[in-house]
């Protein structure tokens, strides 16, 4: 369970991008989004959302690994936050 304000601290997001580092995935990272690429192209971006406790994870689409490496990357950086993964649509 993380500390409260965990969140909004920047060595849990500096954790978060070691985990996400350490799964194999390219991070670029800002404030509380972070763009994602996964085997060489950009894979969504992760946005963290302290107000309502939660993240989450847009994409084109968004393969079962990928979401686990979040999940897990999530969890063993102590963030105890609901992720939410929305599959974005070309117009």
């Amino acid at each position: 369970m993380a500390r409260p304000g965990y969140m909004l601290s920047v060595s849990g997001r500096l954790r978060l991008v070691e985990e996400l580092r350490r799964r194999g995935l390219y991070v670029r990272w800002h404030a509380f989004e972070f763009l994602l690429a996964h085997k060489g192209r950009i894979a969504g971006v992760l946005l963290l959302e302290p107000s309502r406790g939660g993240c989450t994870l847009y994409c084109r689409s968004c393969p079962a690994d990928l979401v686990q490496r979040v999940r897990d990357a999530l969890r063993a950086a102590g963030l105890d936050a609901e992720l939410r993964v929305v599959e974005v649509r070309s117009p």
